[in-house]
């Protein structure tokens, strides 16, 4: 969860129909249609550019630098990327947050940053529009999320005028008492509906509302080979045949 300085804080379509679920209560589910442009193909370039940074020594060093300090306090921790005269990467001090957000530390052009959520929850309405107010000038940039389960995710853009448009139509609400930014009020009650869809798992519920609203941006997780790719989701049945959502991740 990122507070930013100046507030810099899949593609599936998406439409509603309703159902009687074995508890015998009206829910809203969601029905997705498949996408024509290809999901995975969309995001390899960015995929590929994270997974090319994540087995650097220095995004190592910056995963250490987190990790150790949130064992000392149970906060977040941030730490840019950039780059000096000569394009090596370099890697900035890191900087100490709370439990809810942190401020990213500046750097010589600066490409990326990563920090901790101490949930273990994936990334957020926070990090989605921290990243908006970054790839306004900078449409490559990525911002990386680790967790204490080991976990990580990153966060990059697809298409930059779907992003401009998504924030122009889906303006953030303000932080309360210094939490973190808001997705809009009606965003909020379908991301709860699609969570209840996915069984619990917050990373699908989220790529389910960037795909509706054509975010132009991909939510990725790290794979068991040290790969980052595009999380998906599909339709599928639960025990009981209720409709649920699952993951069906890029390879």
């Amino acid at each position: 969860m990122i507070v930013f300085q100046f507030w810099l804080i899949t593609h599936l379509q998406i439409q509603y129909e309703t159902i009687l679920e074995p508890t015998f209560l009206y829910k809203k589910l969601w029905k997705a249609k498949v996408n024509k442009e290809d999901p995975c193909e969309e995001a390899k370039s960015g995929s590929v550019t994270a997974t090319d940074l994540s087995k650097k020594a220095v995004f190592d060093s910056a995963k250490t630098k987190i990790q150790r300090a949130f064992v000392v306090d149970k906060n977040e921790h941030v730490v840019s990327f950039g780059k000096d005269a000569v394009g090596n990467i370099i890697l900035s001090d890191i900087n100490r947050g709370n439990r809810y957000n942190g401020i990213i530390p500046a750097i010589s052009n600066q490409f990326a940053d990563m920090h901790n959520h101490p949930g273990n929850s994936p990334p957020f309405s926070h990090d989605i529009y921290g990243l908006i107010d970054i790839v306004s000038h900078n449409s490559n940039y990525q911002r990386f999320v680790i967790t204490p389960d080991g976990t990580a995710y990153a966060l990059i853009v697809t298409d930059i005028d779907a992003v401009k448009k998504f924030n122009m139509n889906y303006p953030r609400q303000r932080p309360v008492k210094g939490f973190e930014v808001r997705f809009p009020d009606n965003i909020i009650d379908e991301i709860r509906e699609a969570e209840f869809l996915a069984k619990g798992q917050k990373d699908i519920a989220l790529v389910l509302i960037l795909g509706k609203y054509n975010s132009g941006i991909a939510l990725l997780k790290q794979n068991a080979d040290g790969n980052f790719t595009r999380v998906n989701a599909k339709e599928s049945k639960g025990q009981l045949g209720e409709k649920i959502y699952i993951a069906d991740n890029c390879k």
